[in-house]
């Protein structure tokens, strides 16, 4: 009967012993999906603001052929608002602009808002052509 006891007693710490490993498994492969999924999102974001950027200055290097003292404003750009500033003086071919765009996007459910910028200098070109970009900062 001792025997039978101890053999049970083995079995019973082998078995709670087997189950503190699958959980430590378990645990350590929901962190990393979860650090995944983290690291996937912010690529996402990455991704939206890029897109959002180089539309909003495009869209700004359009206005500023039609007009040249366009001063910049808010734009939507595949439903992500980017704020755009637009510096420089002069009229003619040849004027300088520089454009700062900024765009805040979401970058997970709860991970908060991510803020990309970048900034554009532009030459104007005759009425009607699109400027020249001449750098390009992110």
């Amino acid at each position: 009967m001792i025997r039978g006891s101890r053999t049970r007693g083995a079995s019973l710490i082998l078995a709670l012993l087997l189950l503190v490993l699958v959980s430590v498994v378990v645990a350590a492969a929901a962190s990393r999906t979860r650090r995944l999924a983290d690291g996937h999102a912010a690529q996402r974001a990455r991704i939206t603001a890029t897109h959002a950027l180089t539309g909003a200055v495009e869209h700004t290097r359009w206005a500023l052929a039609r007009d040249p003292s366009h001063a910049g404003g808010s734009v939507e750009i595949g439903g992500i608002s980017v704020d755009v500033d637009v510096a420089g003086e002069g009229a003619g071919e040849g004027a300088e602009r520089r454009v700062d765009a900024v765009v805040r996007v979401p970058r997970a459910p709860a991970s908060g808002i991510s803020v990309h910028t970048v900034s554009a200098d532009l030459v104007l070109r005759s009425e009607g052509r699109l400027p020249d970009v001449t750098d390009w900062r992110e």
